[in-house]
């Protein structure tokens, strides 16, 4: 292997070897830093399986819990952005009265908080909205739902505001509702003013080709337009992403979930909004494991980023949609990793650079099972929440730090400078040239790589050139992952040398070493 071109090797300890196994396709695990801010108890004095996502105030979080508090139908709390402070701001009543087990996260306007719960066979309520004071003395039910024909049931996930209207869905209910009879789930878009008055439907979701049923998650406002996803409906009754305008005229189909390879089915998830550009989660894909998709405002141009496989380097089915920072998505799925119990990726919005940042593994010391609503970014940290695991395995919040990009030589004028510097997850992005160096790679999880590891213009060209008595590149890597990708290492005693369990090598061309191309010990 002195003259090898490498297109990915996973390493695996041996006693002392030549590597010359090929793992074609395979993203990274690059576990960024990973807090446990608070472990759900249950019980009175604390919330259980949360299932949406928390919203961000100063230093201080918000979110609510499926059950736990006092009556354990679902809480409201705060929290401190570094685990402190946890207090339960309200528990949910019995009977249905305030709507129960709610689901989603919460809209912060001005001092009061708004947001939606659910029921759960609190006949005759079908849940409600309701806002709360920031300081959580004052608590008012804004609308109790009805169900069908006349009013939706079962509010889901979250409100959206613009000046002093909210508007939101429920997942059923409305004149297109035919559960009773076994058909369809129906739904609807309604509006409120944030002072209560006003509740209006804008539209009834009947199912069929041209409508679709089962909505949920988000809505987007764009002018006077609002858009979202429906589970169920359209062409192949896969689920739908729609548009109506605010007044409820100008319905619109803009695309019909289609599944299988190249399309997605509908979820319960919502629309990211970037520029003229949507980015979304669903189902379907070639694994029918999930999707990642995107398409523009006016319906045209969806494809696919991402079809996940599952497995332990990859996630499965995803969660109900993904943030943005610059150029990067961020995300979880609710099982695949190590465990198949859930991870958080990164991904660019053209599809490249794949990543999981984290791999969710049951136990005290860890949660489980992401939570389905989005992530929450805050500066350079995200934060969520998963339904179990901890340790009452009630699931926990959670905060991971994003990895950083170091440049070399722009920031850094050495490799071995920005290895040494780097943090959990971090990319060191080497541009072309010749590098003098031999470097080293201590129990560090980061990548190294050029600026594109699959041109091989840039394979070829970010050359790191050792010395003939050592390893151009030494790992002693056990306890974490890395991956080496698009470089050339060369004129060196041996290409990589050392132990290393846990990295890749990836689009690297070896050469020109004295011995051998790459040689692992145990």
């Amino acid at each position: 292997m002195t003259n090898a071109t490498i297109s990915a090797v996973r390493m695996i300890r041996h006693a002392v070897c030549l590597l010359t196994a090929l793992l074609l396709g395979l993203p990274l695990v690059a576990r960024a830093e990973y807090r446990v801010l608070h472990h759900f108890s249950g019980g009175a004095t604390d919330g259980a399986q949360p299932l949406g996502s928390l919203i961000q105030s100063g230093s201080t979080l918000y979110g609510m819990t499926r059950v736990g508090g006092v009556y354990n139908k679902g809480t409201i709390f705060k929290v401190n952005t570094d685990g402190s402070s946890f207090q339960l701001m309200h528990s949910f009543l019995t009977g249905g009265t305030e709507g129960t087990t709610p689901y989603g996260s919460l809209l912060l306007d001005g001092s009061t908080l708004y947001g939606m719960a659910g029921s759960e066979n609190d006949v005759p309520y079908n849940g409600a909205l309701f806002r709360i004071s920031l300081n959580g003395t004052t608590f008012q039910v804004m609308h109790r739902f009805t169900g069908p024909p006349i009013d939706g049931r079962w509010p889901y996930d979250s409100l959206i505001q613009s000046g002093a209207t909210l508007y939101g869905m429920t997942v059923s209910g409305g004149n297109g509702d035919r559960s009773a009879s076994g058909g369809g789930w129906g739904g609807t878009v309604f509006k409120i003013n944030i002072d209560g008055t006003g509740y209006q439907i804008i539209h009834h979701f009947a199912g069929g080709a041209n409508d679709g049923q089962w909505s949920a998650g988000n809505l987007v406002l764009i002018g006077t337009g609002l858009y979202g996803i429906t589970f169920r409906g359209g062409n192949t009754n896969q689920g739908v992403i729609f548009k109506v305008n605010t007044d409820g005229t100008g319905f619109q189909v803009l695309h019909s979930f289609m599944g299988g390879n190249n399309d997605s089915t509908g979820s319960h998830g919502s629309l990211l909004l970037s520029g003229s550009t949507f980015y979304g989660t669903g189902g379907g894909g070639s694994s029918n494991l999930g999707t990642i998709f995107r398409m523009n405002i006016d319906g045209t141009g969806f494809g696919l980023l991402h079809t996940f496989i599952g497995g332990t380097n990859d996630g499965s089915g995803p969660g109900n949609s993904v943030v943005r920072s610059g150029s990067m998505l961020y995300g979880m799925t609710s099982n695949g990793g190590l465990g198949d119990r859930g991870t958080i990726y990164q991904i660019k919005t053209d599809g490249k650079d794949f990543r999981l940042l984290h791999t969710f593994a049951s136990g005290a010391s860890n949660g489980a099972s992401p939570s389905p609503g989005p992530l929450l970014l805050f500066g350079s940290t995200l934060y969520g929440m998963t339904t179990s695991g901890g340790s009452r395995n009630h699931g926990v919040i959670f905060s991971l730090d994003l990895p950083q990009t170091r440049f070399v030589p722009d920031e850094y004028p050495t490799i071995q400078g920005a290895i040494d510097t780097a943090g959990a997850g971090d990319v060191i992005q080497v541009a072309p040239g010749i590098y003098y160096e031999n470097i080293s790679i201590i129990n560090k999880n980061m990548v190294l790589r050029s600026i594109d590891p699959n041109d091989s213009y840039y394979i070829g060209g970010t050359i790191i050139q050792g010395d003939a008595n050592n390893p151009v590149l030494t790992l002693d890597n056990n306890s974490e992952a890395c991956e080496i990708a698009g470089l050339t290492l060369r004129a060196g005693a041996i290409g990589i040398s050392g132990t290393a369990t846990n990295a890749m090598v990836r689009n690297c061309r070896i050469m020109d070493n004295v011995t051998d191309g790459i040689e692992l010990s145990e």
